[in-house]
């Protein structure tokens, strides 16, 4: 988690999504601190079809899905690696 916000910088926010106690969450993300982390996401994740953990979702600030769901930390990685690129691409 901690590379991944160091990867695409201030411009884009990375939330996890919890529905686990804060310490399995920071023992799952090393790194991760209360104000990276959303709760009471249960709806969300099942309006957005999230089936499994860990799981993500390029959401717009506008509130619109910009990406399909992704699963896994190859995944995620994938995603991050996708808005490194458009962030460069400019």
């Amino acid at each position: 988690m901690v590379g991944w916000k160091d990867r695409i910088g201030s411009t884009v926010a990375i939330k996890v999504a919890a529905q686990a106690r804060i310490d399995h969450v920071q023992d799952a993300f090393p790194g991760v601190n209360r104000q990276d982390m959303l709760f009471g996401v249960r709806k969300a994740i099942a309006v957005l079809g999230m089936s499994a953990a860990p799981a993500a979702v390029l959401l717009g600030s506008d509130g619109k899905v910009g990406s399909p769901v992704v699963y896994g930390v190859e995944g995620i990685d994938a995603l991050v690696r996708g808005i490194e690129e458009a962030q460069q691409a400019g």
